[in-house]
């Protein structure tokens, strides 16, 4: 049988559960908490999303660790810089008429 987490406070005495039953009422929304990763460990910031399931009435709730969502962010920043700068080098190389290709490269960049 499952236990009941309605008393359920994170480190800063927020009433964890509660608060994401009520962004569910409200139609939906978005709760930030304090959770460990792994028991025993200190909680970390985590970002939760809760709705209500009709004709249920269950509170359905997922969540995201901030500092992996930040990770995550910086990795797709990394590769979206690097291919950027991958075109940009291949356009300037283009653009160099030392390397007789200007005409071909402009009529490909500017059409």
């Amino acid at each position: 049988m499952g236990k009941n987490l309605i008393g359920l406070k994170d480190p800063k005495g927020l009433l964890l559960i509660k608060e994401l039953i009520e962004k569910a009422k409200q139609g939906g929304g978005f709760v930030t908490f304090g959770w460990a990763k792994k028991e025993g460990e200190e909680p970390v910031e985590k970002l939760g999303y809760a709705a209500i399931s009709e004709p249920y009435k269950w509170m359905l709730g997922s969540g995201v660790y901030v500092d992996d969502l930040a990770d995550e962010i910086e990795r797709q920043r990394s590769v979206l810089n690097e291919q950027n700068s991958q075109k940009y080098k291949n356009f300037y190389h283009c653009l160099r008429p030392d390397h007789g290709c200007f005409d071909s490269c402009r009529a490909i960049y500017l059409k």
